[in-house]
């Protein structure tokens, strides 16, 4: 029975929450049309990067009891301002636009963002999961974490760049020539560098 209720509230708020994000990440245009009508690959990529970050953010934030419903909430929602900063944060230090890349269905650009929102949503996890212990302890380290992890994303997308691909830039390969194999490995790049913070620490 409570498998049942948690599952029904789970996806309630993920839908709710999706919903909202995705009027704070892709809002520059109707993603349902750009699925649908469009059948943008790229939009599609980002919607399941943000569906995967939300369950996270959800599953992390309910995953200790002795905060009760208030610290619930809250870290849920902290969760959310972090994963939707962060996408503002990628927009920033990203050379193309990113919104202008996805309309024009851009795969490639959708791919390499939504690994992203799946490597944030993994750190805003581990920030988030456990017992509260207090609201000191417990936003202290979850601030820890959330500036950690733009940290750690930022410098392994630099790292990319730099070691993997020498010859040319990963943004030219994502913008210009939509080169979906490079967003791939950016994708699995940072995720696998999140995964390594969430065991290591």
């Amino acid at each position: 029975l409570t498998v049942l209720v948690y599952s029904i509230i789970g996806m309630l708020v993920l839908n709710v929450a999706r919903i909202l994000v995705d009027k704070l990440v892709l809002y520059k245009f109707s993603t349902e049309s750009e699925i649908i009508n469009d059948h943008n690959v790229g939009t599609g990529a980002v919607e399941c990067g943000i569906f995967i970050a939300l369950s996270l953010v959800i599953a992390g934030s309910i995953s200790g009891s002795s905060g009760g419903p208030s610290a619930t909430i809250a870290f849920g929602i902290l969760g959310l301002i972090v994963l939707v900063m962060y996408t503002f944060f990628y927009q920033f230090t990203t050379p193309y636009d990113i919104h202008a890349q996805i309309s024009e269905n851009n795969a490639a650009v959708g791919v390499a963002l939504a690994g992203n929102l799946i490597a944030i949503g993994i750190v805003i996890f581990k920030a988030v999961f456990g017992e509260f212990v207090s609201w000191e302890a417990s936003l202290s380290e979850f601030f820890t974490f959330a500036v950690i992890g733009f940290a750690l994303l930022f410098i392994v997308r630099r790292v990319i760049d730099l070691v993997l691909f020498p010859t040319v830039k990963v943004s030219d390969e994502l913008a210009i020539d939509k080169n979906i194999g490079v967003g791939l490995i950016m994708s699995s790049s940072v995720i696998s560098a999140s995964l390594i913070l969430f065991f290591a620490v």
